[in-house]
C-alpha cells in the first residue's frame, strides 16, 4: 500500500493551537514507522531549525514549511530548495510587515521553487491569475508523466482526508480537471496524539480570551486531526475521495503527495557563520586594516613598556610587555584570519567606536576579554596579559559555534548604537532577535483555568499558589505542597483538577515572542534569505528564529545590552569633572586602594554593581576581598554551585590562610596557584586537562565544554578513559589521572569564565571606588540609574549613612532626573528628582520645568496656574514636600489645592474630604471656598507616611523611629552591632528590603529576608518549619525577628526562631 507523508503538521509553534513539540513529534513519527515529516506551522518558522535538527538527528527526513493565512483563505508552502526557502521567509514577512497584503498576489510573485497548496478552487484560480503555474503531477485517471519529479514546484489542489470534506470531494475533483491543478493529500496532524483534543481545544478558547463554552462550532481542529500510522491516513484519504463520489482520485492524490515528499530537498547550511562585509578604507584588504589598528592599540595600550612581571616571576626574566603583546596580537590575528573572523572584529570595533566618538560609556563582556586583540581595538579593557586570560576559551579551530563578542551599553543611550548598526548595515540587512516566550506551570494553568470558567479573580489568587516550574502530575505535587504548609485550597475540585491536567499539555510551549534583551543581527545579504521577519511589542522587528536558531544558521549574534551601572559610573565621572575638576580614569583605578579594600571586605556595598547581594556582601567578608583580582574571584564564587558543592568556603580559607593549598599532581600547582588549588574558573578546567596530559589548551577547552555538556554516565566514562590514556601518555600515574578527572568533572560545571568575570569584576571595583572616593556624585548616578535588588530607599538610606545629603524634591529647584545641589550649609548634596514623585506625569514635569525657566513661581496658585498638574499630581507633590517652599503647611497646602485646581478648568467645584496619610479624616467635603484657612501642621509620623506614598523615600525622619512605639524597640540590637552578638540570641526590627525563598525538596520552602533598620543590614534565614510558621509575618511593613546571631568566617545571619509585625 502507498505510505501516506503528512504534509499539513502543526506542532505547538502555532501559538495555542498545535500540542506538540517538534521533539515529541519526531519522536511519534519514527514510532510509527515514517521516514519523513513535515512541520508546516501557521504564518511562522519559529521552531523549524529545531525540528529540522532533531529530525536529522534520529534519521528523519524534515520537510520545512508553513501555513500562510489571510482572512478565511490558506496556502500550505512547501520549499524545494534553497531559492524556495528564501521566497518562503519573504512570504511570512510580507503577511506580517505589510498592511496591503494579499495572499494570492503575493504568493505570485514569488511561487518560484514553492509547492502551493491550497483547498479553494476561487484561491486557486486567483493564483494562476497571479502567475502561480500549476504543478506537474498525476491527474485524475491519467498515469505519471516522466521526468516531471524534476519539477519546480507549482500549485495544488489539497486532500486532507478528513470526514468533513467528502461534501466537496466532487467539486474539488471537478475543480482540479478545469483548473489543471492536481490534487495532492496531506493529511492534517494539529495533535500528536488523539488524547490531546481537549487540550487544543482549550489552547484555542485561551489564544481567543473566551470560555470553552461559549466557542462557536468550526473553532478547533478536527478529532481525526492527529499524527495517525501511515496505512491510517492512506485509508482515510481513500475513505475521504470514495465518501466525495470520486474513488479514482485517491490514488492521483497519494502518488502526487508521495511526488512532494521526494521533490522537497531543502538542505538547510547549518553552523557556517554569514558574516557581513565589514567597513574598511580604501585601498585596505580587511585582514591588513585590522593589523594596523591592532598595532595601533598594542602601542596605545602597551606604550609604556613595563616589565612583564606576573606569576610570580622576577623583573626583567621575560621579554618587555610591549613585545608579548605584539606577539599575542599577531599569533591572535592569524587564528581570527584562518577561521574568516576578520569582518566580525571589524564590525564590532566599528560599534565600540562609534559609541566612544560620542562619549558613550561601553564595554565588552564574556570569553571575548581573553582576546588581546579585542583589548587594543577598545572592544574589552581587561588586559588579558595581566589577568592571565586565554584567547582559545573565546575561539579555537576546534570550536563548532560562533563566538560571541558581546557589548554593554549606557541603557539610555543604547538605542543610539543601534540605530548606527542599521543604518550602517541597512535595515534590510539587520533585525533584533526575538525570545520566544513560553508557558511555565503556573501560567498554563491560568490560561486554563480562565478557559474553563474559573473567575478571574481567583485565579489570580491561586495562581500564586502554583510554582513556575511544577513535578508531574501538577495535581499530586500541588496536594503534596498544601499538606505540608497546610493551605486551605483543595486542588481535587473539579475545574481545578481539571485546569491542572490540561496545563500539563501546555508547559513549554510559546505563548508570543518577545524581543531579546539586546541581541542584533546583521546579515550579508537581506535577512529574509535567512529568517523570516514580524513585528512584536512596541512595533519593533524582530526575526522569527530566537537565539539559538539564530546562531545554528549561522547569522551573526551581538549582544548589545543596556548596562545601569556603565551609566551610573559615566554620570559619577562627569560630576565628579564638572564639579571638583577630577578627571577619573576608571580604566586605571589605584589597585589596591586602602579605603576601597576597607569598603569591600567589610561588604559595604550596597548599590556597588555585582556587589550589592546579601550573598555577595557575606562573600566578600568571607574571603577579606579588597584587591580587584579578589573582587573578580568573588564575582565567579557567588554563584550556588561553588557553595553547594563547598568550593566557596574552600577557597576562602585558604585564601585568608586557614587552611593549605593542595594539589592533585605537582603540574597543578604552576596552573592552580593563583586560585589555591580550587578550579574556580572555566580556563583552570582547561588548563588542568592541558596540563596532565599535554593537550593544547584549545583541545583542553573542547574537553571541558564536553564534560558539562555529557547527559549520561556512559558519556562520562568514555570521556575519563581517552583523558586516563593521555594522562598515561605524557607520565602521569593512573590513580592520579583518575582522582584529577573527578576534580575535573565536580568544577567543570560549576567553574565560570574568567574572563567574563573579570570585566564584570572591574566594573564592580570601579562602582565600589567612586562610592568610597566621590559618594554624593555617585548617589547622583545611583538614584538616576540603577535598578538593582533593593528599592531605592535602601540605598539612600546606605548613602546617608557615608555621609550624603539628600534634599526632597521640589517644584521650585528640582529637574526631572536626580541633580547636584549645594546644600544650605554649603557642602555639595542630591536634590531628588521630579520623576521620584509617584503619579507625575513627564508632560506635567516637563511643562513645570519649563514655566520655571520662564519666571520663578510664586506661590501655590501661580503654580497650579502654570504648572497645570492634575489633583492627584498636586497632592503627591504636596505630601513630597516639593511646594514646602511657599511657607504653608502641607495639610493648608492640600486643601488650596484641592480649592484651586479646578480654576483653570474654568469651573468651581467641591471639595473633597482631606485625608491624612494614616487615613484620618482631617476636613469634610466641603462647598468652594473663597478662602482657605491655615491648618496645622502634620506631625513627623504622617509627614514620613506621606513622604513614603509620594517618593518612596522618607525626608522628616525614619521611619522605624517614628512609627513604631519606643518601647516596642527596647531590647532590639541594631544591625551593625550584630557581629558582636554571635551565638546569642538576639532581637532584629526593620523594613523588609529583599527576600529570596527557597524550595527544599524534603521540607518545603524557607525564606532569606534581610530587614532594614537605621544602621544597616540585618540578614536573617527563616528554615521551613519557623517559615511555615510565620510566614505572613515577614510581609509585614516593619518586623521584628528573634533568633540567634551565627557567623562563618566573618559573614554574619540571624537564624531566626520566631517573628512578628510591628507596623501591617
Amino acid at each position: 500500500m502507498t505510505a501516506l507523508v503528512p504534509l499539513r503538521v502543526r506542532s505547538h509553534g502555532s501559538l495555542l493551537c498545535g500540542t506538540a513539540s517538534p521533539e515529541t513529534l519526531v519522536e511519534r513519527a519514527l514510532a510509527l514507522g515514517y521516514t519523513t515529516l513535515a512541520l508546516t506551522d501557521r504564518d511562522n518558522l519559529y521552531l523549524a531549525v529545531r525540528f529540522y535538527q532533531v529530525a536529522r538527528a534520529h534519521g528523519l527526513k524534515p520537510l520545512l514549511g508553513a501555513e500562510l493565512t489571510h482572512g478565511p483563505h490558506s496556502a500550505l508552502l512547501l520549499p524545494l530548495d534553497r531559492r524556495g526557502y528564501a521566497n518562503l521567509c519573504r512570504l511570512i514577512t510580507l503577511r506580517h510587515l505589510d498592511p496591503a497584503f494579499d495572499l494570492a498576489s503575493a504568493i505570485g510573485g514569488l511561487a518560484d521553487g514553492l509547492h502551493v497548496i491550497v483547498e479553494s478552487s476561487g484561491l486557486a484560480a486567483s493564483l494562476l491569475a497571479a502567475g502561480v503555474r500549476a504543478a506537474e503531477g498525476v491527474f485524475l485517471g491519467a498515469p505519471a508523466v516522466a521526468g516531471r519529479a524534476r519539477a519546480r514546484g507549482g500549485l495544488w489542489l489539497g486532500v486532507r482526508g478528513l470526514p468533513a470534506e467528502r461534501i466537496r470531494m466532487r467539486e474539488r475533483a471537478a475543480a482540479s480537471r478545469w483548473l489543471g491543478v492536481p490534487l495532492v493529500a496531506t493529511g492534517d496532524c494539529t495533535l500528536a496524539t488523539p488524547d490531546q483534543h481537549e487540550t487544543h481545544r482549550v489552547a484555542v478558547t485561551a489564544a481567543a480570551g473566551e470560555l470553552l463554552e461559549r466557542m462557536p462550532p468550526g473553532s478547533f481542529a478536527a478529532r481525526e486531526a492527529w499524527l495517525a500510522p501511515p496505512a491510517e491516513w492512506v485509508r482515510r484519504v481513500r475513505a475521504t475521495c470514495a465518501g466525495g463520489g470520486v474513488p479514482d482520485a485517491a490514488d492521483a492524490a497519494l502518488a502526487n503527495n508521495a511526488a512532494i515528499a521526494e521533490r522537497c530537498r531543502l538542505e538547510l547550511d547549518l553552523g557556517t557563520p554569514i558574516f557581513p562585509r565589514a567597513p574598511v578604507p580604501e585601498g585596505e584588504t580587511g585582514p591588513g586594516y585590522l593589523l594596523r589598528l591592532g598595532r595601533a592599540g598594542v602601542a596605545r595600550r602597551y606604550g609604556r613598556g613595563a616589565g612583564a612581571e606576573g606569576n610570580g616571576a622576577p623583573r626583567g626574566s621575560r621579554p618587555s610587555l610591549r613585545a608579548r603583546a605584539l606577539g599575542r596580537l599577531e599569533w591572535e590575528l592569524g587564528l581570527i584570519e584562518r577561521l574568516g573572523f576578520t569582518d566580525y572584529f571589524l564590525l564590532v570595533a566599528d560599534i565600540v567606536e562609534f559609541a566612544r566618538a560620542r562619549g558613550i560609556p561601553t564595554v565588552g563582556r564574556g570569553s571575548g576579554a581573553g582576546s588581546i586583540v579585542a583589548y587594543c581595538l577598545g572592544i574589552t579593557n581587561v588586559d588579558p596579559l595581566r589577568y592571565g586570560l586565554y584567547f582559545e576559551r573565546f575561539l579555537h579551530p576546534g570550536r563548532r559555534d560562533c563566538p560571541d563578542l558581546d557589548i554593554d551599553l549606557c541603557w539610555q543611550r543604547r538605542d543610539d548604537v543601534i540605530a548606527h548598526v542599521y543604518e550602517t548595515y541597512g535595515a534590510e540587512q539587520v533585525a533584533m532577535i526575538s525570545t520566544h516566550a513560553t508557558l511555565g506551570a503556573r501560567s498554563a494553568f491560568r490560561e486554563t483555568a480562565k478557559a474553563l470558567g474559573v473567575p478571574n479573580a481567583r485565579v489570580n489568587a491561586l495562581a500564586r499558589l502554583v510554582p513556575r516550574s511544577l513535578p508531574r502530575p501538577y495535581l499530586a505535587s500541588l496536594l503534596e505542597a498544601a499538606d505540608r504548609s497546610r493551605g486551605a485550597v483543595d486542588w481535587r475540585e473539579p475545574p481545578l483538577a481539571e485546569a491542572l491536567r490540561l496545563a500539563e499539555g501546555l508547559e513549554g510551549a510559546p505563548r508570543h515572542l518577545s524581543i531579546h534583551c539586546g541581541g542584533v543581527v546583521i546579515g550579508d545579504r537581506p535577512l529574509t534569505y535567512y529568517v523570516p521577519l514580524e513585528r512584536a511589542a512596541k512595533g519593533i522587528v524582530v526575526t522569527q528564529f530566537e537565539m539559538r536558531a539564530i546562531e545554528a544558521i549561522g547569522l551573526v549574534k551581538m549582544d548589545l545590552l543596556g548596562n545601569r551601572a556603565l551609566t551610573t559610573i559615566g554620570e559619577c565621572v562627569s560630576l565628579v569633572r564638572r564639579g571638583r575638576g577630577i578627571d577619573v580614569d576608571v580604566e586605571s583605578l589605584p589597585d589596591p586602594d586602602q579605603e576601597t579594600g576597607r569598603r569591600i571586605s567589610s561588604g559595604d556595598t550596597l548599590n556597588a554593581f555585582q556587589l550589592e547581594s546579601p550573598a555577595m556582601r557575606n562573600l566578600l567578608r568571607m574571603l577579606e576581598a579588597r584587591t580587584l583580582d579578589e573582587t573578580i574571584a568573588a564575582v565567579a564564587l557567588v554563584r550556588p554551585g561553588p557553595a553547594e558543592s563547598g568550593m566557596k568556603e574552600a577557597f576562602c580559607r585558604r585564601h585568608r590562610g586557614l587552611e593549605p593549598a593542595s594539589f592533585l599532581h605537582p603540574r597543578l600547582e604552576a596552573v592552580l596557584r593563583g586560585t589555591h588549588g580550587v578550579m574556580l574558573y572555566e580556563e583552570d578546567v582547561m588548563c588542568v586537562a592541558a596540563a596532565l596530559t599535554g593537550l593544547p589548551l584549545a583541545e583542553g577547552d573542547q574537553l571541558r565544554r564536553a564534560i558539562a555538556a555529557a547527559r549520561s554516565e556512559e558519556e562520562l566514562r568514555s570521556l575519563e578513559a581517552g583523558f586516563v590514556a593521555r594522562a598515561a601518555a605524557a607520565g602521569v600515574p593512573a590513580d592520579a589521572a583518575h582522582a584529577v578527572w573527578r576534580e575535573l568533572t565536580r568544577f567543570a560545571g560549576y567553574a565560570f569564565c574568567k574572563a567574563h568575570a573579570a570585566g564584570y569584576g572591574a566594573l564592580a571595583y570601579q562602582s565600589a571606588y567612586l562610592k568610597t572616593h566621590f559618594p554624593t556624585e555617585y548617589a547622583v548616578g545611583i538614584l538616576n540609574h540603577h535598578a538593582g535588588m533593593y528599592p531605592t530607599w535602601v540605598h539612600v538610606e546606605d548613602l546617608r549613612r557615608q555621609g550624603v545629603t539628600f534634599l526632597a524634591p521640589c517644584a521650585r529647584r528640582s529637574a526631572w532626573e536626580t541633580t547636584l545641589e549645594t546644600s544650605s550649609g554649603g557642602g555639595p548634596a542630591v536634590r531628588v528628582g521630579l520623576s521620584r514623585v509617584t503619579g507625575l506625569a513627564t508632560s506635567t514635569g516637563e511643562r513645570l520645568v519649563a514655566e520655571r525657566a520662564r519666571r520663578p513661581f510664586l506661590g501655590l496658585a501661580d503654580f497650579l496656574d502654570r504648572a497645570r498638574p492634575t489633583l492627584p499630581e498636586a497632592e503627591w507633590l504636596i505630601l513630597a514636600g516639593a511646594l514646602d517652599w511657599t511657607g504653608r503647611t502641607r495639610p493648608s497646602l492640600l486643601l488650596e489645592a484641592r480649592a484651586g485646581v479646578g480654576r483653570w478648568v474654568g469651573r468651581p467645584r467641591p471639595i473633597p474630604a482631606l485625608v491624612a496619610p494614616d487615613g484620618a479624616e482631617l476636613l469634610p467635603e466641603a462647598a468652594p471656598l473663597a478662602s482657605v484657612p491655615e491648618l496645622p501642621e502634620f506631625d513627623v509620623a504622617d509627614r514620613v507616611r506621606g513622604e513614603l506614598k509620594a517618593t518612596g523615600l522618607w525626608f522628616a525622619a525614619r521611619p522605624l523611629e517614628v512609627l513604631v512605639p519606643a518601647e516596642a524597640l527596647r531590647g532590639v540590637t541594631a544591625a551593625a552591632a550584630l557581629p558582636d552578638h554571635v551565638g546569642e540570641r538576639v532581637r532584629v526590627a526593620g523594613l523588609p528590603c529583599a527576600s529570596r525563598r527557597v524550595d527544599t525538596k524534603a521540607s518545603g520552602p524557607m525564606l532569606f529576608l534581610t530587614l532594614a533598620d537605621s544602621s544597616g543590614l540585618a540578614e536573617c534565614v527563616l528554615f521551613p518549619g519557623v517559615y511555615r510558621s510565620y510566614a505572613a509575618a515577614t510581609r509585614g511593613q516593619i518586623v521584628c525577628s528573634e533568633g540567634r546571631v551565627d557567623e562563618t568566617l566573618g559573614a554574619v545571619t540571624v537564624t531566626v526562631e520566631r517573628a512578628e509585625v510591628m507596623l501591617a
